[in-house]
């Protein structure tokens, strides 16, 4: 009786503790997908580019610190890239790439999410979208971009908000770089042993959101990322819809796919290239 009474007490002591974890789990979780830096530490006149310092304002009142970096002057006809960052850091974080994009003959639009750099307010699932969808209408609106030249580009947490906003407003391409399939299969791998999809709050479901998507698409990903494992874009790039594109490169997640610009010359410019050549024929 009294073994008894010992397996049943370290059973309920267990049951507790696993209790316990879930709700930790559950009430973290946003400090898991959101891990946003405060300071602005260097901008691309660090590297000698031009840029307008711009403040976007949401639907929701919500203020975002964003960056217009134009393309060269002499540069005929660009395309337009609005990029999503990342979950960590900020727009300081992302200065060296925009040389490269500059130099690949740009315009870059680069914004913080709320609660990100000077950016007001607090990351939310939904929030993130609506700041994505508040850069693209600076762009149509405010600065007359046309759609049908302007690309939307994710990296990590950032693909899955590129791909929402390529559903909602049909850019001329989507690029996903180093992206997951959904924030619940992440989850589920970082804490393997507990019911992540019944506890999460967060979706970020670009596996299911990416057969819906129509525009021309690049995936791309580096095959010693172990933050985000490669399979999830490979599991991407299985269910997204022609045209699609697909390039694995030697690199982690912040060194592979197209961070480092010998990526974006050998792998994003060819497809842009193919990208112009399609629309000129259409």
């Amino acid at each position: 009786m009294m073994r008894l009474h010992v397996v049943l007490a370290v059973v309920l002591v267990m049951a507790f503790i696993y209790v316990f974890l879930c709700i930790i789990v559950y009430f973290r979780q946003a400090r898991y997908v959101f891990v946003p830096d405060r300071v602005i530490e260097k901008t691309p006149a660090d590297v000698g580019l031009v840029f307008e310092d711009i403040t976007l304002l949401t639907s929701d009142g919500e203020r975002l610190a964003a960056w217009y970096i134009p393309a060269p002057p002499a540069t005929p006809n660009p395309w337009t890239l609005l990029n999503c960052h990342g979950n960590g850091g900020d727009i300081g974080d992302r200065v060296p790439p925009l040389r490269t994009l500059h130099d690949l003959g740009l315009n870059v639009l680069i914004f913080d999410y709320r609660g990100y750099g000077n950016s007001t307010g607090a990351p939310t699932e939904q929030g993130t979208y609506e700041d994505a969808l508040t850069a693209w209408r600076y762009l149509v609106e405010m600065r007359g971009t046309s759609p049908a030249r302007t690309i939307a580009y994710g990296h990590s947490l950032g693909g899955a908000i590129a791909a929402w906003l390529a559903e909602q407003v049909h850019p001329a391409g989507l690029v996903l770089d180093a992206t997951f399939t959904s924030a619940i299969d992440i989850g589920a791998s970082m804490f393997p042993h507990l019911p992540i999809r019944y506890l999460s709050r967060f979706r970020y479901d670009t596996l299911e959101r990416i057969q819906r998507i129509n525009c021309p698409l690049l995936i791309a990903h580096g095959t010693r990322d172990e933050t985000i494992p490669i399979d999830h874009s490979r599991r991407l790039f299985a269910q997204a819809r022609d045209p699609k594109c697909y390039v694995e490169s030697d690199g982690d997640h912040n060194d592979g796919g197209l961070d480092p610009a010998s990526g974006y010359r050998d792998t994003f410019l060819p497809w842009l290239r193919e990208l112009e050549t399609s629309r000129s024929q259409s």
